[in-house]
Formats: C-alpha cells, sequence, structure tokens
C-alpha cells in the first residue's frame, strides 16, 4: 500500500539514505533493497538534511515522505520561495514513476 505522509524525526535516517540515490534523472535503483537501509549520519553533500524539521518544515514548508508497504521509498521537501511559487526540495524516490506523487499529495497542504 503507498502512503504519502509528513516527515516525523524518526524518518531521518532512512532519508539521509535515500539522498545519497541519484538526484537527476531516474532515482529508482533496482540493485539497492527494500527496505533501504538506514544511514548513521546526515550526508555530507546535503549538510540541511542533518535537522530537516528546522530546516524545511518550521521554515513554513513541509517535508513528505512516500511509504509502500511501511517502508521509505520516497521524499521531498515543498514550502514557499515567493509570492504565490514553491520550491520543491530534496526530491529522491526509490520506486519507479513515482516522482509525481509526492507533488500530487503536496498540492492538497
Amino acid at each position: 500500500m503507498i502512503r504519502v505522509r509528513r516527515f516525523t524525526d524518526i524518518d531521518a535516517p532512512t532519508s539521509w539514505a535515500l539522498s545519497d540515490l541519484p538526484n537527476i534523472g531516474a532515482t529508482a535503483d533496482s540493485t539497492v533493497p527494500l527496505p533501504l537501509p538506514p544511514a548513521t549520519s546526515p550526508p555530507v553533500d546535503f549538510p540541511d538534511l542533518a535537522d530537516i524539521t528546522g530546516r524545511f518544515v518550521r521554515s513554513g514548508g513541509a517535508f513528505l515522505v512516500a511509504e509502500l508497504n511501511g517502508h521509505l521509498v520516497g521524499m521531498g521537501r515543498f514550502g514557499p520561495s515567493g509570492q504565490q511559487r514553491a520550491e520543491v526540495l530534496r526530491v529522491r524516490v526509490h520506486r519507479p514513476g513515482w516522482a509525481w506523487t509526492l507533488v500530487y499529495y503536496a498540492k492538497k497542504l
């Protein structure tokens, strides 16, 4: 079952692991297993992910995660970036064809 929900701090280690997936083009890597093994520390290339709640949620945005059968398979930040505009950051999806699933659910926020 697919579920998209707001990030909680317990999601951080798996979100960090998702950030290691490619961030250009297809991010689904069939060689990486589910459940995705959690990372032990924030990613060096994306230090803002060390404090997802502080950097993305408290600034007026939403950080969403997508689950498949209880396993995190996607994430993304959606937040204000100007008058009637939104910024989308840190989108990673570990399942083919799911990138727009997060955007669809963000529209309802």
